[in-house]
């Protein structure tokens, strides 16, 4: 049922994305074990690393939705046409945190 289902190609997706974040916490746990821990580089396992960043990109398709829920888009877009005030309050305020600190 997990890899027949409607969402068939995402929940195999997961399954490659754990697979492989296991496979490497496995292999580092090799080296670690078999080598000098100063000598171990593991910048050719970046790879694995990428696959899980591809991953993170999965929450993209809940943009989708916005289309067809109409007060959850006004939230969003409230929420981002709020983040440059966010913003410059966030600057005043540590400016008046250092001005209080240095004098």
């Amino acid at each position: 049922r997990f890899f027949c289902g409607p969402e068939r190609l995402w929940n195999i997706f997961d399954f490659v994305i754990v697979g492989l974040s296991l496979a490497e916490t496995g292999m580092e746990l090799l080296f670690e074990a078999f080598f000098n821990a100063g000598e171990m580089n593991s910048s050719h396992l970046r790879v694995m690393r990428f696959a899980r960043l591809a991953r993170a990109l999965r929450g993209v398709r809940v943009i989708r939705l916005l289309r067809y829920i109409g007060s959850l888009r006004t939230i969003v877009f409230s929420i981002v046409s709020t983040m440059s005030s966010l913003l410059w309050t966030l600057v005043l305020l540590v400016m008046n945190i250092y001005c209080f600190g240095v004098f």
